[in-house]
This record gives C-alpha cells, sequence and structure tokens, in this order.
C-alpha cells in the first residue's frame, strides 16, 4: 500500500514542477515582450515605450513569439508582435497579428493597422482608405487621442470619409481632451482662422499654449505672432518676445528669425541691434531664407557689417 502511494505521489510533484515551469517561462517571456516591444501609443503598455526603430528585431520576435505560444489570445502580446514583425520587414505577418488583437477592439492595433494601410502604395491606399478610417473611429471611440486626431485628419482631406472641416474639429477636440499636442496645435490654427469653427482667437492661443507648454516650437512660433499682431486686447511685444526666446531656444530657425524682427523693429540702440542681426545669423545659418533676405536688406540700410561675435548660448 505504502509503495502504491509514493509511485503516485512522484508523478504529480514532477507534474507541479512542469506545471511552474510552464508558468515561469511565460512570465519571463511576457515580461521581455513588454520591454523590447512596447508601443508609445497603446494606453496598456505594461513597459517603457520602444520607439519603432529602437526595436531589438531579433530578441523581440523570439520573446513575443514564445509569450504567445503560452497565451495566444492576448491583444497586447499580438499588437507586441505585430511590432516587431514589421520592424523585420514582414508587413503581412505584421497585419495579421494586428488583426488577432483588433478582434479585441485592441485600441493600438486599431490605430497601428490603419497607419499602415495609409503609407502604403497610392493603389492600396484608395482601396483601403474607407477601412482605414473606420479602425481610426473604433480606436478613437474607445478613448484613444492619436487615432481620434488622426480622424480629424481624414475628414480635413477626404480620406476615407467625407470631407468636412466641422467633422474635423470635432474629433480634433477629442483628441486635446486626451492630451494629443498635434490636435491642439492643428484646433488651434482652425479657432484663429476660421476654419470648421467660430473664429476665436482667445481659444487660439489658449490652445497654442497649451501645445507649446508640451515642447512643440511651432505652437511657440505661432503665439510669437498672435501676441505681436492678434490679440484682442492689441499687440503684446513682452509676451511674444518670450515665445519667440522659447522656440529661439529649441534651435527652431523660425522663432530666431521672428525674436531678431522683434529686436530690429523696436531697436533700441545698437546693443539691441547688434543682437537682431545675430539672431538672424543663426537663422539664416540654420536654412531660414527670410532671415537671410532680411539680414542682407539691413546690412545695406546699417551701412556696415555687424562684428562677428557668437551668440551667447543662453539667448
Amino acid at each position: 500500500m505504502g509503495v502504491r502511494l509514493t509511485m503516485f505521489v512522484v508523478p504529480l510533484a514532477a507534474l507541479t514542477a512542469c506545471a511552474s515551469a510552464v508558468v515561469g517561462e511565460e512570465a519571463d517571456a511576457t515580461e521581455s515582450c513588454d520591454r523590447l516591444a512596447a508601443g508609445p501609443d497603446d494606453p496598456y503598455r505594461r513597459g517603457e515605450p520602444v520607439q519603432f526603430d529602437g526595436i531589438e528585431v531579433t530578441a523581440a520576435l523570439k520573446a513575443c513569439g514564445t509569450a504567445l505560444t503560452l497565451d495566444p489570445d492576448n491583444p497586447r502580446l499580438n499588437y507586441q508582435h505585430g511590432r516587431a514583425l514589421l520592424a523585420a520587414g514582414q508587413e503581412e505577418p505584421a497585419r495579421r497579428a494586428w488583426r488577432n488583437a483588433i478582434v479585441f477592439d485592441y485600441e493600438a492595433a486599431l490605430y497601428d493597422l490603419a497607419r499602415l494601410y495609409m503609407t502604403a502604395s497610392p493603389l492600396l491606399q484608395s482601396e483601403r482608405a474607407t477601412e482605414a478610417y473606420g479602425l481610426l473611429v473604433r480606436a478613437a471611440k474607445r478613448g484613444h487621442p492619436a487615432a481620434a486626431y488622426a480622424v480629424g485628419q481624414a475628414h480635413e482631406e477626404g480620406y476615407g470619409t467625407y470631407q468636412s472641416e466641422v467633422a474635423a474639429a470635432r474629433w480634433y477636440a477629442q483628441a486635446v481632451a486626451g492630451g494629443n499636442v498635434p490636435a491642439m496645435r492643428r484646433l488651434a490654427v482652425m479657432y484663429r482662422d476660421g476654419g470648421g469653427v467660430r473664429p476665436d482667437t482667445n481659444r487660439a492661443i489658449g490652445l497654442f499654449e497649451q501645445a507649446a507648454v508640451a515642447g512643440d516650437a511651432d505652437a511657440m512660433n505661432a503665439l510669437g505672432w498672435m501676441y505681436l499682431n492678434e490679440t484682442t486686447a492689441g499687440p503684446d511685444p513682452n509676451k511674444s518676445l518670450i515665445w519667440f526666446e522659447r522656440a529661439g531656444a529649441s534651435a527652431d530657425a523660425a522663432g530666431l528669425y521672428q525674436l531678431g524682427r522683434v529686436h530690429y523693429l523696436g531697436a533700441v540702440g545698437r546693443d539691441e541691434l547688434d543682437l537682431a542681426f545675430k539672431l538672424w545669423q543663426r537663422a539664416a545659418a540654420q536654412g531660414s531664407a527670410d532671415a537671410a533676405y532680411d539680414l542682407g536688406i539691413a546690412y545695406l540700410e546699417d551701412g556696415r557689417i555687424p562684428r562677428d561675435e557668437a551668440l551667447p548660448d543662453d539667448t
């Protein structure tokens, strides 16, 4: 009797050890897949986001493939496997992986599959436009900010749906609520220019400021312009200067050019004029044709070539 019990217990212990090993393998592979292929646009990622060109293809394919053999219906793992496959140049397998994920309405897979259709050949784009739009709407309705922004763009361009600035503005507003920076800037332009919405200078400034605080240099330049020319309370050169300086600090040629104009047009004394010339020199060196032109005209009007001194880094 005792011998029979011992023979029964040994296989149970072995099975338990085997099950533990499988669980451990699954956990290790899943953690590695999350670490190697998490997407920046995935709200459900469990690792730090990995930019597409930073994916370690061989390691990510192995980790995500192993994880999926143990948990094949996991939408997050299917999505991340798709990213690794696309990074390896395997477009059709990547689509299949993302289709597995969108069965569960996985927002990031819906968004990336739509973008893949939108960047395909012109013929495929035209065939897939309506499908891509539908995928984006599904993702946007589930709260994906980048997808809401893309739906807005689709309505502005008439891509896969009817063209409407009014509809675009509504989708941009949803994207802004989710913190999407490009949508902040685009909706600000619409409020500034009256496209799809009633013109509202204060609303435009507020949206530009949201985008600028998030580091968007184009929004900083737009704010500089608006405070110089378009505020309801009249020009505010000081605020204009602040935003042009911030854009300049981000090494943006347009911001350096505009900041140079502020100093040149309001120059008090030779030092400020010199500063305007130096700002234009930096902007022209970064490719600003406007800065090069204004600098040439200013040389003629000023009757001298400014001192060739390096512009302080904190200007």
